[in-house]
């Protein structure tokens, strides 16, 4: 009787600990969301890390930036 209750009880964990990591998943799906930006220049979206800063805009990469500019 022990051992089987034991068992239920490490099942319950375990289902547990799925569903929280499947959950903690989407949470950081909506934070890159959530750090996505739109190109000045040709209006793509990118991560914010890894835009260009030119001018007080930023872009998605150098050769929007180099359109831009001139």
């Amino acid at each position: 009787m022990l051992f089987k209750l034991l068992v239920f009880g490490l099942a319950i964990f375990g289902a547990y600990v799925l569903l929280k990591n499947k959950l903690g998943s989407n949470e950081s799906k909506k934070e890159n969301a959530q750090n996505m930006l739109e190109c000045e220049e040709c209006g793509a979206y990118f991560i914010k890390s890894d835009g260009v800063r030119f001018g007080g805009k930023i872009y998605c990469s150098k050769e929007c930036k180099d359109k831009a500019r001139g």
